[in-house]
Order: C-alpha cells, then sequence, then structure tokens
C-alpha cells in the first residue's frame, strides 16, 4: 500500500467515524436542552466565533473563538451537543 492510498484510507476512516459520531449525537440529544442559552451559544459559535482567533502565548499558534464556544457548550450542554454544534 503506497503513502497516498494510506492518507486517502485515514481520511475516509475519519469522515466514516465522524458521520458516525453525529447521527449518535442527533438521536440521543434530549430536545429539552435546546432554551435559550443553547440558541444564543450556537448562534455567536456558528457565527461570530470563527472569524475570531486568540494567539496562544509562547508558542506559534492560534485558537479560534469557536472552539471555545464548543468546550463551554460541552461543559453545559454536554458531548452530544457540542458533537452538533461542532459539526454545524
Amino acid at each position: 500500500m503506497t503513502r497516498k492510498r494510506l492518507n486517502e484510507f485515514y481520511v475516509w476512516f475519519v469522515v466514516i467515524v465522524g458521520a458516525a459520531a453525529l447521527v449518535y449525537s442527533i438521536r440521543h440529544f434530549p430536545v429539552t436542552q435546546i432554551d435559550v442559552r443553547f440558541l444564543v451559544l450556537a448562534l455567536a459559535t456558528v457565527l461570530v466565533g470563527p472569524r475570531l482567533s486568540i494567539q496562544i502565548p509562547r508558542v506559534k499558534a492560534h485558537i479560534s473563538v469557536s472552539d471555545t464556544f464548543i468546550f463551554l457548550t460541552l461543559l453545559l450542554f454536554g458531548g452530544e451537543a457540542a458533537i452538533i454544534l461542532a459539526t454545524a
């Protein structure tokens, strides 16, 4: 197996596992958790978050604000909500 073929296999494996995680999250997401706080956080994550990034001190790396919002969603609403929001 060539390196290119192995990389292609890996990409498809990650796509399939991600799709499976999304389907699982949608099926097990408690709809009763959707409230104004979740909707505001979701709108901020999708509309504002990707446009802003914060530089990590002493490292040549940046983290987007949407990553921070997704982590906050994980803490407040659970893994299913965070996976759905990260997909959006």
